[in-house]
């Protein structure tokens, strides 16, 4: 059993245990879909919560900050990691070594997972195409997804969606 007392301790416990099994990346994410920390600061209490992006640490977070949003901007079009490198302010060198560093997979991995996330995402909220998923994500056909696709996740964006179709229909 595990206990925490009060919502930020729980926050703060689910996200170290997250890092723990899958990773400082994942947890790392995780924390960037709560908006917590906006809430907190307007009632003027500091920003302490160590969510989203402050999650990272040292001297290199800036680039690792400026890289995501980056590759965030270009998750349709993606644009090689120099090109990224550069507009978060440093050597292709330098970047790997701040993401090994604050969320312990290099660069292109992360993108790769960024895209693949907001692939999954499509494929479970809309009826879209596998081709047309593949060309909002980055893709260069529905196959090159589904096997990337496959590797990262043990499972086809295929399977996924069938087991989410039955539950549609019950919902009606």
């Amino acid at each position: 059993m595990i206990t925490s007392g009060g919502a930020a301790t729980v926050m703060e416990m689910m996200l170290h245990i997250l890092a723990r099994q899958y990773g400082p990346a994942v947890a790392f994410d995780v924390s960037n879909l709560f908006v917590y920390d906006a809430c907190h600061q307007r009632h003027g209490a500091p920003n302490i919560s160590g969510r989203g992006a402050d999650r990272l640490h040292g001297p290199s977070a800036d680039h690792v900050r400026r890289a995501v949003a980056e590759m965030i901007a270009h998750i349709e079009t993606p644009v090689a990691l120099k090109s990224i490198a550069s507009h978060a302010g440093c050597s292709l060198r330098s970047l790997d070594r701040a993401f090994q560093e604050n969320l312990q997979m290099a660069p292109g991995k992360y993108y790769q997972m960024l895209r693949l996330g907001r692939a999954r995402d499509l494929a479970r909220s809309t009826d879209m195409k596998l081709a047309d998923i593949a060309l909002q994500t980055g893709f260069k056909s529905h196959a090159a997804l589904s096997r990337a696709y496959a590797q990262a996740f043990g499972t086809t964006l295929r399977a996924m969606r069938s087991k989410r179709r039955p539950a549609a229909i019950i919902g009606t």
